[in-house]
């Protein structure tokens, strides 16, 4: 393809002037005066725009798609695939930029991810609305019973018109509420398991489209905006009687809400030569506080559990963008992530037991609560179901899971006020370190702590445990150490919500995102790549907890 410089020009077949640009057909492309022929390795140097008017005057390096009602579903695999090819030939082989690599990797895996939607979308969508139409006789006839017969005709009608299914997943909503509302029988909780079951298959159908192997994260030891602020602010603290200067400073990836550095100091008198700074983010997808984790952490350090000693807490957000906190830094090895160990040790798993059961004995007086006097876990709960509802509601997103999956949980709630503890509410291998000997060496990240039911640990690290050691010998490893073993109802609500909370928390950042109100590129990946293993996961736990068989037995 030749150069012309500062001019549009038609491509209708790429593949005629021997270029390797796979593009739709009407594309235009307009090449820059300092741009190259080989413009494909050189994104930034051209423009692309679709439809008939190629005056749209695009920014250097904007793909524009072609006006909507010419967009197609391969017309957007291409886009994104040329954006995909560009990534991953250009940006992400750079070894020297570990943390380029992972924002590129994160774009290759949104793209992957909304392609593999465009293509899949139609046949598992029509799947999804054959399952539901096969549970028409009975969800009409126990619709029927109940007396809502203007719903069973709705649905009816809808079902034999018009092949909608956000539609017809509207009215399957409202019955599944007028189903568990009404003390369903055996024979109702079974049509509530096979709509769960219709669900979570379309959830797993799309994960597994959308599922790709994605690079771990790495940090990267680049200097960021956060050194010469940092420096300064640490210079002139009161306390620095030396010359303290920053070597290097090491932004470790993760977390929703904060940011974390491991910082190299030289020189300080009053800081060791190395120390791990917590940062709020503007947008705070949990909406934590870093000031009650400080004040968290100084209590539970004092109780002697394995922790990382704060160190000095700075309420200005000036600073760095945000509150921030200075905390120590702890030698260990991370083996695995929210949801994975990678490296599965018996000893790190009794190690945790005997650490969760110190946890939650530890005296509540003196733990710092977001209310003047501590809530009764059920009311507490409550409201906080109540929040995420909302903030559910607000995605626009329509799901008879999820809405059942909040009845459930809410109607379950007085389960909740039996033992009281300090729980640490995220545990995972994402928020603990391990020792060279095999035992925990610091359990991090501790913004959502607060005093609750125990049982909110057990059920949030359940998925953690059982790849460490049988769930049963976990359980007795914890009471062996002095904890008070919940019952398995108990369990299983903090099991549901960890998942659901997550879902509520992604979606709704996706929300954000694509209002243009947040550019968290890890929230974005998640946004397209995460969701539907974890509405998968809220479904199958709430087909379990409504098996029969499923009794508040340990």
């Amino acid at each position: 393809m030749r150069r012309s410089p500062g001019r549009w020009r038609r491509v209708r077949d790429s593949s005629d002037d021997g270029s390797i640009l796979d593009l739709p057909g009407d594309t235009w492309l307009k090449f820059h005066p300092a741009g190259d022929q080989r413009t494909t390795r050189h994104l930034p140097e051209f423009c692309i725009a679709g439809g008939d008017d190629p005056e749209s005057k695009p920014h250097a390096g904007q793909i524009l798609s072609p006006p909507l009602e010419s967009v197609t579903v391969d017309n957007v695999h291409r886009y994104l695939e040329l954006v995909r090819t560009q990534l991953a030939t250009t940006l992400w082989p750079l070894p020297e930029h570990a943390h380029a690599r992972t924002v590129a990797q994160h774009c290759i895996d949104i793209a992957d991810g909304i392609a593999a939607r465009t293509r899949t979308a139609p046949e598992i969508d029509a799947k999804t609305f054959a399952a539901y139409t096969n549970l028409l006789p009975e969800l009409t006839d126990a619709l029927d019973r109940r007396g809502r017969i203007e719903l069973s005709r709705a649905i009816t009608e809808r079902a034999q018109t018009e092949a909608d299914l956000p539609a017809l997943r509207t009215l399957i909503c409202d019955a599944v509420q007028a189903l568990f509302s009404s003390s369903p029988d055996t024979t109702d909780t079974t049509l509530l398991i096979d709509i769960l079951r219709v669900e979570r298959e379309t959830s797993q159908a799309i994960h597994e489209a959308v599922n790709r192997t994605v690079e771990t994260s790495e940090a990267t030891s680049e200097q960021t905006d956060v050194h010469d602020p940092l420096t300064t602010y640490l210079q002139r603290h009161p306390h620095e009687q030396g010359q303290c200067t920053i070597d290097a400073i090491t932004e470790i990836p993760g977390g929703y809400s904060k940011k974390t550095y491991l910082v190299e100091l030289h020189g300080s008198s009053w800081l060791p030569d190395r120390v791990i700074v917590r940062s709020e983010k503007q947008f705070n997808v949990l909406g934590t506080s870093l000031e009650t984790e400080y004040l968290t952490l100084q209590v539970v350090a004092d109780a002697g559990l394995p922790v990382a000693t704060p160190y000095h807490l700075e309420t200005d957000p000036t600073i760095l963008g945000g509150p921030f906190a200075l905390f120590q830094w702890i030698e260990g090895s991370i083996i695995g992530d929210i949801d994975t160990v990678r490296a599965p040790s018996e000893t790190f798993g009794r190690s945790m037991a005997r650490a969760m059961a110190q946890l939650h004995s530890l005296p509540t007086t003196d733990v710092p609560t977001s209310t003047e006097a501590p809530v009764a876990p059920s009311r507490q709960m409550a409201e906080l179901l109540d929040t995420y509802r909302r903030k559910w509601e607000s995605t626009g997103i329509v799901s008879p899971a999820v809405q059942l999956a909040y009845d459930w949980l809410e109607s379950a709630c007085p389960l909740l006020d039996g033992h009281i503890g300090l729980v640490h509410c995220d545990l995972g291998c994402h928020n603990l370190l391990v020792a060279p000997d095999g035992e925990v060496a610091a359990i991090l990240d501790w913004e959502m702590a607060k005093i609750g039911n125990p049982a909110q640990d057990l059920g949030y690290f359940y998925y953690t445990a059982v790849q460490l050691l049988p769930w049963d010998d976990f359980l007795a490893a914890y009471e062996a150490e002095g904890g008070t073993v919940p019952s398995r109802l108990e369990i299983s609500f903090f099991r549901l919500w960890r998942e659901l909370w997550r879902l509520t928390n992604i979606s709704h950042a996706k929300r954000v995102i694509e209002a243009g109100e947040a550019d968290d590129i890890g929230l974005a990946r998640a946004s397209i790549c995460k969701v539907d293993e974890l509405a998968a996961r809220v479904e199958g736990l709430l087909m379990e907890i409504l098996q029969p068989a499923h009794t508040p037995a340990r």
